[in-house]
């Protein structure tokens, strides 16, 4: 039976919910405005309502990404731990991404790629260092010109 006004819907109800009345964990009928979405809603969230987590719709403009959303994040967010889409401009690379970083980046520990200029290179990084960067204790590398020598290299002076 539909429900009266002002009752609060019941775990198991398929009746839509009224407005203003929080709906019901696993519904699928679409939310009504002013109320919050439901971990497992499969609709997609209203303007302005927080995305929930294993949400695969596109967040709206203004929202935080959730951590496993596989959608791109919307201009201006920050990268999410092991998203593999390429960091936009002015961003902070995540540890372990094999996108080249962008300009004004720090260099990752344990990325493969070449550390831009003036950037501190990688503890143990086979890569050649750039001008005007300090030897990192144990590289193999030869040094370039007016760098000091480092402790534990093997490498003429």
């Amino acid at each position: 039976m539909p429900l009266c006004c002002d009752q609060e819907p019941v775990m198991g109800d398929s009746m839509p919910p009224y407005q203003d009345q929080a709906s019901v964990m696993g519904d699928s009928m679409p939310l009504c405005q002013d109320q919050e979405p439901v971990m497992g809603d499969s609709m997609q969230p209203c303007r302005d309502q927080e995305p929930v987590m294993g949400d695969s719709m596109p967040l709206c403009q203004d929202q935080e990404p959730v951590m496993g959303d596989s959608m791109p994040g919307c201009l201006a967010q920050e990268p999410v731990v092991g998203d593999s889409m390429p960091l936009c401009q002015d961003q902070e690379s995540v540890m372990g991404d094999s996108m080249p970083q962008c300009l004004d980046q720090e260099p990752v520990m344990g990325g493969s790629m070449q550390p831009c200029r003036d950037q501190a290179s990688v503890m143990g990084g086979s890569m050649p260092l750039c001008q005007d960067q300090e030897p990192l204790m144990g590289d193999s590398m030869p040094r370039c010109h007016d760098q000091e020598p480092a402790m534990g290299d093997s490498m003429r002076l």
